[in-house]
C-alpha cells in the first residue's frame, strides 16, 4: 500500500471526469486503480450527466469501490461562444468553466497529493491547482499517437496556417495521412479544434501526463515525445494503461467467445461512443460485414446520447432483417 514517507498517511488524488464515455470510462478506471491500491481518490463529476451511460458508469464505481468519496460539482453555463449544437461539446465548457467550484468542495485542499483532470478540461483547471499549490496531471485517454498529434498540432497550425490540412508529419513519431486526422481538425473554426488548440497549449503547464497506453503497444512514439522530438516543454510523461474495465464491465460472453476464436481471424468494428448510425447505414453495413466472410464484432449506436433511448435492439434488428 502507497504510504506518503512524510505525513504517515494515503496519498490522496482528486480526479476530475469530463463527459462522453471515451473520457469517463479511463478516468472511471483509474480511479479503481489507485483506490485498489490503497490510495485515497475523490472523484469530481458534474450532475445530472449527458447521458445515461454516464450515469451508470460513476455509479457502478462508487458501488464496487466504497471508498472513493464521490463530489458533485457545481456548472456553471457554458460561455457565450459556446455554440455548438453537439451536447458533449457544451459539457466540456461547462464543466471547464466551473473550475472555480472546485476548492470549495475539498476539505483539507493541503492534505491533496495531485490533481488529474481529463486532456479536455485543462484550460479551466490548471489555474486552479496552480492557486492552489498541487501538482496538476493530465489524463490523456486515448493511445500515445493521438498524443503526439495533440502536442505537436500547434506547431504544425502556425506553420501552415493559410494552408489546409494535409498529411501531417510529426518529427520522430509518424505520419498522420489526411484521411486519418480527426474530421472536425480540418476546420479551424470548429469548437472542437479551438478546444483542442487551447488544451494543447497548457501542456507546458502541466506537472506530468498519465497517457493511457503501455510501453510494448508505442515504443518508437513514447520515445520521440519523452526526447523532445515532437515538441519542446513537454512535462513527463507516464504511460498507465491498459486502464482495465470494472469487474461489471466485462462483456463476459464476448470474452468467451472471442477466446474461442484463431489468432487475427476477427474484425472489429465501431465508429465511437459519438457516432450514431441510420437504419439504412447499418443495414448496409451489416450486409457487407456478412458477405466480407470474416468473423465479427460490430458495436451499433443509433443514437448520439442514450438518455431514454431504450436499448434499441428492435431497431437495429429491424434494420437487419433476418
Amino acid at each position: 500500500m502507497p504510504i506518503s514517507a512524510n505525513t504517515g498517511k494515503a496519498p490522496h488524488f482528486i480526479l476530475v471526469a469530463s463527459a462522453g464515455m471515451g473520457h469517463l470510462n479511463p478516468m472511471t478506471r483509474l480511479a479503481a486503480t489507485l483506490s485498489s491500491r490503497g490510495c485515497d481518490v475523490s472523484f469530481v463529476a458534474a450532475h445530472p450527466t449527458v447521458s445515461l451511460a454516464e450515469s451508470n458508469s460513476i455509479s457502478q464505481l462508487l458501488s464496487s469501490f466504497p471508498k472513493i468519496k464521490s463530489l458533485n460539482l457545481p456548472l456553471v453555463q457554458p460561455g457565450p461562444t459556446a455554440t455548438a449544437a453537439d451536447p458533449f461539446f457544451l459539457r466540456f465548457d461547462s464543466i471547464g468553466r466551473s473550475a472555480d467550484n472546485l476548492p470549495p468542495l475539498l476539505e483539507h485542499p493541503d492534505s491533496v497529493s495531485a490533481i488529474v483532470i481529463d486532456v479536455s478540461l485543462s484550460f479551466g483547471y490548471v489555474p486552479v491547482a496552480k492557486k492552489l499549490n498541487v501538482p496538476c496531471y493530465m489524463l490523456f485517454t486515448t493511445c500515445a499517437s493521438l498524443f503526439s498529434l495533440f502536442a505537436y498540432f500547434p506547431t504544425h497550425q502556425i506553420a501552415d496556417t493559410c494552408r489546409p490540412i494535409g498529411d501531417i508529419e510529426i518529427p520522430g513519431a509518424l505520419t498522420v495521412p489526411r484521411s486519418s486526422v480527426i474530421p472536425f481538425l480540418r476546420d479551424p473554426n470548429h469548437p472542437f479544434t479551438t478546444l483542442f488548440l487551447r488544451n494543447s497549449r497548457l501542456l507546458p503547464e502541466f506537472d506530468g501526463v498519465l497517457i493511457n497506453t503501455f510501453e510494448a503497444l508505442e515504443p518508437e512514439v513514447i520515445a520521440a515525445i519523452r526526447k523532445g522530438h515532437v515538441a519542446p516543454n513537454l512535462p513527463p510523461v507516464i504511460s498507465v494503461g491498459p486502464l482495465l474495465p470494472l469487474d461489471g464491465q466485462r462483456p463476459t460472453s464476448l470474452s468467451a467467445w472471442l477466446d474461442r476464436q484463431p489468432p487475427r481471424s476477427v474484425v472489429y468494428v465501431s465508429f465511437g461512443n459519438r457516432t450514431a448510425m441510420t437504419r439504412e447505414q447499418i443495414g448496409e453495413l451489416g450486409r457487407g460485414l456478412e458477405g466480407s466472410g470474416y468473423r465479427f464484432l460490430w458495436v451499433v449506436k443509433t443514437k448520439v446520447v442514450d438518455r431514454d433511448e431504450g436499448s434499441g435492439n428492435g431497431e437495429v434488428e429491424e434494420a437487419l432483417g433476418e
